[in-house]
């Protein structure tokens, strides 16, 4: 029986070590000598408002083309600009574009309106057509194509 007792007795304590470790560490936080980053939580992202549709305004100002591309409260938009007004769908669920148009200007705005100046395009001899591509919420959508110019 003396054998008996001496085997059990490491393991059970042992087991009395261990609990007791385990009691102390559940008391006392332990803290590490590295700092730690602490990551927010990540909101969840407000519902998307009513997309409102684009409306861009061209005009010439002497040499130069001014653009003025109104929307949603918050967007990203770019200013499309080409001399032919032919429509083409480029991707699935993107709005139709301007078949030849090239990007002048990128930009975001938090106030419901965005202007640039293109320098050297207000006095062409041809009709320049443009179009604002808006991002807002994931959803792109496009403006009606505005001409500017001499239209024959």
């Amino acid at each position: 029986m003396k054998l008996h007792h001496l085997v059990l007795a490491p393991f059970a304590l042992s087991i009395l070590v261990a609990t007791a470790a385990a009691q102390r560490a559940a008391e006392e936080p332990e803290f590490s000598p590295v700092p730690v980053i602490l990551v927010p939580s990540i909101p969840v992202p407000p519902k998307p408002a009513a997309v409102v549709e684009p409306e861009l305004a061209l005009s010439a100002q002497g040499k130069d083309l001014a653009a003025t591309i109104a929307g949603p409260q918050e967007f990203y938009a770019a200013l499309l600009l080409s001399a032919d007004s032919a429509m083409r769908h480029f991707l699935v669920d993107l709005p139709p574009m301007l078949d030849q148009g090239l990007v002048f200007a990128v930009g975001k705005t938090a106030s419901w309106r965005l202007e640039f100046v293109v320098p050297g395009l207000g006095d062409l001899p041809f009709p320049v057509h443009g179009q604002a591509i808006v991002l807002q919420h994931g959803t792109v959508t496009a403006s009606e194509v505005v001409t500017i110019g001499e239209t024959k």
